[in-house]
């Protein structure tokens, strides 16, 4: 069955402010200390919660569960800490009530030493 979930809009910042992420970006400096995950939800079902399962290089680091309330624009977000040894490739993804993937989010934690490998 389809989800009842969609994201109207997704970000990926080192800080959010009155509900909203500030800073929004793919990749980020180790030394912001965190990163956010937000994501706006458009839910026509009923209340549920949604998991954000923060991952890197593909192994789970850290699981959160959120509520979200019937809605158009639910607001939610989930914070990592994160040091110079998080440098790497990072993903979220975000899982309605059913464990069912909704959408992924992808960035990039850079290192202290980190040049550029391209």
């Amino acid at each position: 069955r389809a989800s009842a979930l969609s994201l109207v809009a997704r970000a990926i910042a080192p800080n959010v402010a009155e509900r909203e992420p500030v800073g929004a970006g793919a990749e980020f400096d180790a030394s912001v200390g965190a990163v956010y995950a937000w994501v706006q939800v458009k839910n026509l079902g009923e209340a549920t919660t949604i998991s954000m399962v923060w991952k890197k290089n593909g192994k789970p680091r850290l699981t959160v569960e959120l509520p979200v309330g019937r809605s158009y624009g639910w607001k939610t977000w989930s914070k990592k800490g994160i040091s110079a040894k998080d440098a790497g490739a990072w993903t979220v993804e975000v899982l309605d009530g059913d464990g069912a993937l909704v959408e992924t989010l992808a960035f990039n934690v850079k290192g202290p030493s980190d040049v550029s490998l391209k």
